[in-house]
């Protein structure tokens, strides 16, 4: 026990650690728009530059500046288009907001010119002289020369286009530089250039400034240059940042900047908290109920994942949204799962006539396998994701790839540590603590159970009328897009009076208005409203205007915008590329992982553990289709976060399946067939796939049920693909193994190619009654002569050999 007792101390150290981050108003938790409210700044095309602006620029500032405002570390940003040449960026409650602003509409124009007037060792006949300072420029006759005719009559040789997006801000000594790197296009024009221009003048202009002006002492190949000039670490840093942008085709003004209160008010807040509390209650209840003292102990673990996590989360400045704090809660109610898989393998271990901490050492040891396969393929999904996705997706990513990594942590380390203390208890040693009497579809002794691959055909009936039915809504009348995908209408409201966004949103829902409420306060004390709504027409306008004046006293429509969606297309292409790419990943890593007989043989695994996760999507996204033709229902920023929550969890009963199979591939009963095997193995993981999913659901209901209307579609969404994924892991991905079985080697697959036959076991009549009683099934693998795992060996009648056991 002295292992454990040292993980115990580590464990209080953490606990103590993280209880203070939290406690801490030092470190304060990032909120987000909607929640804590934050700057809106509006843009506008420098009227200067008017006519060089044109509409298909757009595009290209919109990308630029969610770019830019992303690289400050500000997450959750609101970049929108307004009008024909406005922009909006809504940043949520972050310090330095006025340097922010000006940053993000700062022009970036950097070019490399070779300045061809200028006297050099490479060019002896230029007229003008380079005064000390390398910035003055002296004529032939000892006149100041303007630095702009220097540049005019240069020659720009690259440009910020050339460069790759990896810029760094780079310290050496008291000198601060930037460093970059031309992409291969601009790596040979620049070492084609030095190598025909050594001693000739470079200058790096920014802006149309000069930063410096080197001479070329040696030819450059390497594709990377040093900018240096008179910057301190948060200006190269902003250099760099804007250069990895790129730059800002025409020059932008800023024509209102001011602070906006959340777009939800505290009662969204505090209905989401109480029915995640609901939710939580709920899993804790079963989880104690279920499993009894382990229950308590996963209980526990839960509580130290909530503690770890949220300080994580303050020290990475996570930004939270309400979505992102429903995200957490059921983070939570998801971290059970790994402490169910040990568990339930626990209890077989004792079933099978282990000692208590044989039996708690061999559960986590065996359930690992599953718990480390689901979990990385969760990781792989976060990884891809913060590779080829931004925005709000990439914070998504990292929050739920820190929930995986801590949920492991918390279940293998920290659950493990309490039971092992605790079992050394008197009162620990009882059996009916362990719940062993809780199982259910499980075969009895003697008895193969409700036969899943048998019903096959009816199981692919029922997945083939959910897709058809929701193919054709989602062909008929596809996804209903919100705001914050199409854009629409912006009403301004100016208002002489107190006034939330929450009391308004309640006054236009009941006049049967969708739309987003902004409120932010003036100098002047007034509070100006910022209404989106879809897209309406002039007179929709006139109509909603008059509404607001009328059932908003003192309230008088300042002006109306039609505006751009705040998700750009390519954040949502990337996404979708991105989990295209995560199944794919997947489907080569479980390949990997299972491949027993060859990559070849695992494939099998790989391929119908993604095809079970198309048909997850595809009934989700038919479902949404549903809701959206017969309640109204539109997707939003946060639908898409539920899908990639759906897709990272919804692997995870199919592992849990596929790794009893890859098991039961070892010990082979004597006349089993594949599909009796993997019946079998289905049926032993039952419990574990129904209640995982289970825990989830139960947090869900609640967050539905009294979680209010903002975030319902969020959890509906969620609520369908956790119950869909849970389905086709036991009725769609383990028989589409059978079927591959069956094209691969003749049908039906051939007891000939069993692995190792055995002995089917019969139930011991006269199990020992000492330790843990109730061994109704005759060991982990149904018998035959195996090892246990625990060095002991079973006879080949399936009966293991009598041994005293104790706790």
């Amino acid at each position: 026990m002295t292992r454990y007792r040292q993980w115990f101390f580590v464990i209080l150290v953490l606990v103590a650690i993280a209880a203070f981050i939290v406690a801490s108003p030092r470190i304060k938790l990032r909120r987000g728009l909607d929640i804590a409210g934050g700057m809106r700044v509006v843009y506008q095309v420098d009227p200067s530059a008017k006519s060089s602006y044109k509409p298909s620029m757009q595009s290209t500032i919109l990308n630029i500046l969610e770019k830019r405002v992303n690289k400050t570390g500000v997450a959750e940003p609101v970049v929108q288009r307004k009008g024909a040449d406005q922009f909006i960026v809504e940043i949520p409650d972050v310090k330095n907001k006025d340097q922010i602003a000006d940053q993000l509409r700062a022009r970036t124009n950097l070019e490399f010119i070779y300045l061809k007037t200028v006297n050099s060792e490479g060019n002896p006949t230029g007229p003008i002289q380079m005064g000390s300072d390398g910035q003055s420029f002296i004529g032939p006759d000892g006149e100041d020369v303007p630095t702009k005719k220097v540049l005019e009559q240069g020659e720009v040789i690259l440009t910020g286009a050339d460069l790759e997006p990896n810029s760094v801000a780079n310290i050496q000594g008291m000198k601060v530089t930037v460093d970059v790197q031309f992409k291969p296009s601009g790596r040979k024009k620049f070492a084609d250039f030095t190598r025909r221009h050594v001693g000739d003048v470079l200058a790096m202009v920014l802006n149309g400034e000069i930063l410096s002006a080197p001479k070329i002492k040696e030819p450059i190949l390497n594709g990377r240059a040093e900018i240096s000039g008179s910057f301190d670490i948060q200006s190269a840093q902003d250099l760099a940042n804007n250069l990895n942008a790129g730059a800002m085709p025409v020059p932008l003004v800023i024509v209102e900047q001011n602070v906006v209160e959340a777009t939800l008010g505290s009662q969204y807040v505090r209905q989401s908290m109480l029915a995640g509390i609901i939710g939580l209650g709920a899993v804790v209840a079963f989880m104690i109920v279920y499993y009894l003292l382990p229950g308590v102990m996963a209980v526990l673990a839960l509580c130290m994942y909530t503690l770890f996590t949220f300080a994580i989360f303050k020290i990475m400045q996570v930004t939270m949204t309400l979505p992102g704090y429903a995200g957490f809660i059921l983070s939570i109610g998801m971290a059970v799962d790994a402490n169910i898989l040990i568990f339930e393998r626990t209890k077989e271990e004792l079933r099978g006539g282990k000692t208590l901490h044989s039996a708690i050492d061999a559960g986590f040891s065996r359930a690992w396998t599953a718990i480390l396969d689901s979990n990385v393929c969760t990781l792989i999904t976060c990884l891809i994701l913060v590779l080829l996705t931004s925005g709000p997706v990439v914070g998504f990513a990292k929050t739920l790839a820190i929930g995986v990594l801590v949920s492991m942590f918390t279940a293998i380390t920290v659950t493990r540590t309490l039971l092992h203390m605790v079992s050394n208890a008197g009162f620990a040693q009882n059996a009916r603590l362990y719940g062993l009497g809780m199982q259910w579809g499980q075969a009895k002794p003697g008895e193969k159970g409700f036969d899943i691959i048998g019903k096959t055909p009816l199981w692919f009936t029922i997945s083939g009328i959910f897709i058809v039915v929701g193919l054709y809504f989602l062909a008929t009348h596809g996804l209903k897009p919100g705001i914050d995908l199409t854009g629409g209408s912006m009403t301004q409201v100016s208002v002489n009076h107190t006034v939330t966004a929450e009391e308004m949103n309640t006054v236009l829902k009941n006049e049967g208005y969708k739309a987003q409420v902004q409120i932010s306060k003036e100098q002047t004390g007034d509070y100006t409203a910022y209404v989106r709504t879809p897209e309406l027409s002039i007179s929709e306008q006139r109509e909603l205007g008059s509404t607001i004046e009328q059932k908003i006293s003192g309230s008088k429509v300042v002006r109306t915008d039609k505006v751009g969606s705040t998700i750009s297309k390519e954040t949502t292409n990337r996404a979708i590329m991105a989990v295209i790419v995560a199944g794919i990943a997947i489907m080569l890593y479980l390949s990997y992982r299972f491949a027993q007989g060859g990559f070849v043989e695992g494939l099998k695994y790989g391929v119908c553990a993604l095809l079970a996760l198309i048909h997850d999507v595809l009934v989700v996204l038919g479902a949404s289709a549903i809701f959206g033709k017969t309640m109204g229902w539109e997707i939003d920023s946060s639908y898409v976060t539920a899908v990639l929550t759906m897709v990272g969890f919804s692997v995870h009963d199919t592992i849990v399946i596929f790794d009893r199979i890859r098991e039961n591939q070892k010990h082979r009963l004597k006349g089993e067939s594949f599909p009796e095997m993997v019946n079998r193995s289905i049926l032993q993981s039952f419990a574990r796939s129904v209640n995982t999913s289970f825990t989830v659901v139960l947090v869900l209901v609640a967050l539905l049920i009294w979680g209010g209307s903002v975030i319902e579609h969020f959890n509906a969404v969620l609520l369908v693909g956790i119950i869909t994924g849970t389905y086709s892991s036991i009725f769609n991905a383990s028989p589409m193994l059978v079927l591959w079985e069956r094209w691969a080697h003749g049908s039906p697959a051939r007891p000939d190619r069993e692995l190792k036959p055995l002995v089917q076991p019969a139930p011991s009549p006269s199990a020992p009654s000492s330790g843990v009683s109730g061994a109704e099934d005759a060991g982990e693998y149904g018998g035959g002569e195996s090892d246990d795992g625990a060095g002991k060996t079973r006879s080949k009648t399936g009966s293991p050999k009598r041994r005293k056991r104790r706790f």
